[in-house]
């Protein structure tokens, strides 16, 4: 571990940032970097499931995800709409850019840094999940007074309130 007192003869190396103000041996860091489309039609915001193979197994999200090296956000953003919901959007602007750390847990070791880009997108058609395998196993229109019965993911509620939508 580094520490500013370390002598001349000392190794450095890198501190690892776990928690306010206190430094602890490296973890794993990763930057997550992902954009997500908030569709909304008639009083409906589409939304995806979570499967088993993700975290949050059987809560509701956005559609949207990781990005691959190097592409371009909006373009990942289109990617994943159509790999989780089977829909094809365009988008009308960019809502906002929300920025949270997941530390470390016994379930997932390392600290990830979590970069969600949201869209505005217009979207319209019967969703179904095209991507075999995948980290989605549903995907539907969702009216928003009935929203407050499906268990989400806090990135739906800060998709809504970047558009100015209420909805509990």
């Amino acid at each position: 571990m580094w520490s500013a007192h370390a002598g001349a003869n000392d190794q450095w190396s890198p501190p690892s940032f776990k928690g306010v103000g206190s430094y602890v041996d490296p973890v794993e860091q990763v930057t997550r970097l992902a954009a997500y489309a908030l569709c909304i039609r008639d009083g409906e915001v589409l939304l995806a499931q979570v499967s088993h193979r993700g975290d949050d197994a059987g809560k509701w999200t956005l559609p949207g995800g990781g990005l691959d090296f190097g592409e371009d956000p909006e373009t990942g953003m289109h990617r994943e709409l159509y790999e989780e919901t089977g829909l094809r959007g365009e988008v009308e602007g960019l809502l906002g850019i929300d920025s949270m750390l997941f530390p470390d847990t016994p379930e997932f070791p390392g600290d990830v840094h979590s970069i969600r880009i949201v869209y505005r997108v217009t979207a319209s058609g019967n969703p179904r999940v095209t991507e075999v395998d995948g980290t989605v196993q549903d995907a539907r229109w969702v009216r928003l007074d009935e929203l407050s019965g499906y268990p989400v993911v806090n990135l739906v509620e800060i998709g809504l309130e970047m558009a100015g939508i209420p909805w509990r």
